[in-house]
């Protein structure tokens, strides 16, 4: 095994794995077949070797020699990034709770000490501040699913099955093949179910990795994850089940990796700069090859105390219980360039997140298209802040191939950036992070609210980046001009161009890079209200608006206003203000087909005015396809549309496939909603199955939650 492991210690690049086997410690160990899949990803993926040398360029500029220690740092030590997770539990056909098929509570309960490892906050490890280290990043399960619909964040699939065949059979006896001919391959394995990596860090648990499970005496892989930046299919944390037990640090040194962490003992006894050799970590003491168990004495590479390098979770030690501060702070300067999409990801949020007021629609100037549309280069605007506004994207590529994104609405699957606060005649900050190409920023502000960015003093910002120089951040200042054409208190549009073309104009077509728009608002007027809660829901035929002012001064009055686009709104509704801490309700009883935006213009009583945030509420078209609303449910009702005309029966299912409701022989219309009332045949909320069957045979399905 000593051949072996000199390999791993020298050459752990691409896939990385954890070495040690928590569950029979000093008995199994496990050793990591990295380089055939490493050479086989840097063959066919050369993007990964320029990115890679790309990242430790700026490491080195941040923490090299000369270079003062996190000088590249996002405003707002103290802030904690949410990461969302989704696990995928690929088991052989046992009921939950089996080895392979572990119950809800124990993938929980190994996402929560993850949080608590990378929190210095497990007991027993040392704290922030004695000898542990507070990464600034919180894993928490999805709760959208890529497409919107409910979710827990754990996916279960009999990978036997599932499979099928040769691939089936593959998987029932060995698991996953890292470096064995048997077992599924990782792109097999991935193939089966796998979540957009701009929006959840996959984590995938299996039964098996090279014929062992972990379980059982023997040697073999645990789990391992692909540094950034791996190909988009591939990339995630695979993991045994074995390794979820209380108090394994498996999957906190699997995560180490996902965010470009390195193992200490990489190349050896190491000299000269630490922010290039080894594990590019100048706080953790070099290592000649991987060490078990947990020694006592001196490290030979250093004649100091193993401790506390030999504590390290990156390591493969029995006694791993930190993270250092180089760590954190490389773990965070990948977040910020390579992983930034999930920052803004609103995976982990339950479905109805609501966009913020986006100003005006841009139709003159609509958002850029680019001429190279199969570029691989990565351009675009990222680590945006503009006065309080703050923004993170990831470039054209890595963003799906978008050349324009508009960050003032929420999508599925990423938030609305909140907007910039501005006042006239003061100046304000610019920062907008590159890629790994030289890049030139230019940023737009439509000041006279217009929709084009052609008015006077609207190019705010113009930065045209150094040759040669990967991930660049373009700084500077703008003053807001003093001026009676600038709007104020109203929302306008920023505009964040970035390309390697000469002079990246607002509006045409780009070479390589990306557009993004954002909302800001100047000289806002506050008025004497606090508005509490402001909500939308969709009930049965109706949306049912509801708010509540905790304070109300010399206030007027209430306009309701409506949108079909999110941005030109029109007046519906008028509530005369009734005092403060006031409950109010209101009901558009005719709204429109499609997703209706809400906001409410508050009025003051000498005729200024705000506007609240922007609420959503989805009301499905008669003549659509097959639609259950409202979803989720919080009456036990639900209102069904069927996609035509006819003689139907549909069933309510639970999860454990039990009928709970029937009904025969309905004469539906397409244009006329059937309300179906659950209300005595389900007691408990969670998710259920309604499925429709026409006469005619056709079956339609859809999964629907019950709050």
């Amino acid at each position: 095994m000593s051949k072996f492991t000199k390999q791993a210690a020298v050459s752990l690049l691409f896939l990385s794995c954890i070495l040690y086997n928590h569950l029979a410690a000093g008995q199994n160990r496990a050793f990591c077949g990295a380089d055939a899949v490493r050479e086989k990803m840097m063959q066919t993926n050369p993007e990964f070797n320029r990115r890679q040398a790309a990242f430790e360029q700026l490491w080195q500029q941040v923490h090299g020699p000369g270079s003062p220690a996190r000088k590249v740092v996002v405003s707002g030590n103290d802030t904690l990034y949410e990461i969302p997770v989704v696990v995928h539990v690929i088991h052989k056909g046992g009921a939950i709770g089996t080895i392979y098929n572990p119950s809800d509570a124990t993938i929980q309960n190994a996402i929560t000490e993850l949080n608590q490892n990378f929190a210095a906050t497990f007991p027993g490890h040392p704290a922030a501040g004695a000898g542990g280290v507070n990464i600034r990043i919180r894993f928490a399960f999805a709760q959208r699913d890529s497409s919107c619909n409910p979710t827990t964040g754990i996916n279960r699939i009999n990978g036997v099955t599932a499979l099928g065949g040769a691939n089936g059979t593959a998987y029932d006896s060995n698991g996953v093949n890292i470096q064995s001919t048997g077992g599924i391959s990782d792109a097999t394995l991935k193939g089966l179910i796998w979540w957009p990596n701009t929006n959840y860090y996959n984590i995938w648990i299996v039964s098996e990795i090279d014929n062992w499970d972990g379980y059982s005496a023997g040697s073999g892989v645990q789990g391992y994850a692909f540094l950034p930046p791996a190909q988009a299919s591939l990339d995630g944390l695979v993991i045994t089940a074995s390794q979820l037990a209380p108090g394994a640090t498996t999957i906190s040194h699997e995560m180490g990796h996902a965010f470009n962490l390195r193992h200490p003992f990489e190349g050896g006894c190491v000299t000269g700069n630490c922010a290039t050799t080894g594990d590019k970590i100048c706080d953790t003491d070099p290592q000649a090859a991987a060490v078990f168990d947990c020694p006592t004495g001196n490290n030979p590479c250093t004649g100091t105390s193993w401790v506390p390098v030999i504590n390290n979770i990156m390591g493969y030690s029995s006694c791993p219980d930190r993270f250092t501060q180089g760590q954190s702070d490389r773990v965070m300067l990948a977040l910020f360039n390579m992983r930034s999409s999930l920052i803004q990801s609103l995976g982990a949020t339950a479905p109805g997140a609501q966009p913020v007021q986006p100003g005006p629609a841009v139709t003159a100037c609509p958002g850029p298209g680019v001429v190279n549309t199969n570029n691989a280069f990565d351009v675009g605007p990222r680590n945006i802040i503009i006065g309080d506004l703050q923004s993170f994207s990831q470039g054209y590529t890595n963003d799906g191939n978008l050349s324009y994104i508009n960050r003032t609405l929420s999508s599925c699957q990423q938030s609305a950036v909140a907007p910039a606060h501005f006042q006239k005649g003061q100046s304000y900050a610019i920062s907008v992070g590159a890629g790994n190409n030289p890049e030139n920023v230019r940023v737009y502000i439509d000041y006279n609210n217009d929709g084009v960015f052609t008015g006077t003093g609207e190019l705010v910002f113009s930065s045209d980046g150094p040759s040669g120089q990967s991930f660049y951040t373009h700084s500077g200042t703008f003053t807001v001009p003093n001026q009676s054409y600038v709007v104020e208190n109203t929302y306008v549009r920023v505009r964040v161009v970035s390309d390697v073309a000469a002079n990246p104009q607002p509006c045409t077509t780009l070479q390589y890079g990306q557009a993004e728009d954002f909302a800001a608002i100047i000289n806002e007027v506050v008025l004497p209200v606090r508005l509490k809660s402001f909500t939308a829901k969709t009930v049965q035929t109706q949306v049912h608006l509801q708010w509540e002012a905790g304070e109300e001064i010399a206030f007027s009055h209430y306009e309701v206003e409506r949108s079909n686009d999110g941005s030109a709104f029109t007046t519906i509704g008028h509530t005369t203000a009734k005092g403060s801490h006031t409950l109010y309700y209101f009901e558009d009883r005719f709204p429109l087909a499609a997703t209706n935006y809400y906001r409410l213009k508050m009025v003051d009583r000498d005729g200024r005015y705000a506007y609240s945030p922007v609420r959503t509420a989805l009301f499905p078209s008669p003549a659509s396809t097959f639609a259950i609303f409202p979803n989720p449910a919080s009456e036990r009702q639900i209102t069904v549309i069927a996609p035509i005309s006819g003689t139907y029966s549909y069933q309510v299912f639970n999860t454990l496939g039990q009928s709970l409701v029937i009904r025969r022989n309905l004469n539906l219309q397409h244009n006329q909603p059937l309300l179906i009332d659950l209300r005595s045949a389900v007691q408990a909320p969670g998710i259920y199955y309604l499925q429709l069957s026409s006469e005619s045979g056709s079956v339609y399905k859809a999964r629907f939650v019950l709050e």
